[in-house]
């Protein structure tokens, strides 16, 4: 964690915030989760987000750089999106049609990607998109997701 250097918090869940840190000159986003005191669930919540941000192979879903544990928080270092969540950037912008479909199209893919993966995100709302600096959007907060076994795929 001392390598990095907190800029801002620019977020924050239930049970974790989340900063604008940097390191090497260079911008991530590091969500830090206090591990005391959370539920055995709430810890199944965190691997299974963990296991979804590390190993997928999507443009459209966030990209996993780091995870490491210190002073009691679990630190999980990501891509970091500098226009902030949609959600956000609709209040401060007027979106074009084509953006709108750029946003559409890239969404359609990552939840098309997530389902060839047999995972279903669960909780898709403007809050957890993100965009970043090229105006492409990244999925974000898998933290309820279902990875989904062979027998549950019906």
């Amino acid at each position: 964690m001392s390598h990095y250097q907190i800029v801002k918090q620019i977020g924050e869940g239930s049970y974790s915030k989340v900063y604008h840190v940097t390191y090497q000159n260079k911008d991530y986003a590091m969500k830090k989760v206090n591990l005391s005191g959370i539920t055995n669930n709430q810890k199944k919540y965190i691997l299974s987000e963990l296991k979804i941000i590390s190993e997928h192979n999507s443009n459209f879903i966030i990209k996993f750089y780091n995870a490491f544990v210190q002073d009691d928080y679990l630190c999980i270092v990501m891509e970091y999106c500098s226009k902030g969540t949609l959600d956000n950037y609709i209040k401060r912008n007027k979106l074009t049609t084509d953006i709108i479909w750029k946003y559409f199209s890239q969404l359609c893919g990552s939840i098309m990607y997530l389902h060839n993966n047999n995972i279903i995100h669960r909780d898709l709302k403007t809050a957890n998109i993100l965009i970043d600096s090229q105006n492409n959007i990244k999925l974000i907060d898998f933290g309820v997701s279902k990875i989904l076994n062979n027998y549950m795929k019906f």
